[in-house]
């Protein structure tokens, strides 16, 4: 088990400099969830192994000397939406779309 989850996910958002909304990208959960995640609330039992090996995904790749985070500026919000999904899936070794 990863160590307080709340805290881990705060400094992992300054890290990468993160909004709500590039963490529920990144976790594939609503923001709602985010926002009570950085508001101390645990994640739910059921989906914490899923969450935590997401956190720590999310840990490795800033913790890499040429971290693709904090993320690049764009013109839209759906190519900085892209652009997360896409580290996303080579971190986790998914197929692109």
């Amino acid at each position: 088990m990863v160590r307080d989850f709340c805290a881990l996910l705060e400094e992992c958002r300054r890290k990468a400099a993160f909004s709500t909304s590039d963490l529920a990208i990144w976790f594939e959960v609503p923001r709602s969830s985010i926002f009570n995640w950085l508001h101390g609330r645990q994640p739910h039992p059921y989906r914490r192994d899923a969450l935590d090996a997401r956190l720590m995904a999310l840990v490795r790749v800033l913790g890499k000397p040429k971290s693709p985070f904090p993320v690049p500026h764009f013109s839209s919000q759906y190519a900085r939406r892209g652009y997360i999904r896409d580290v996303l899936n080579v971190v986790t070794n998914k197929k692109l779309p």
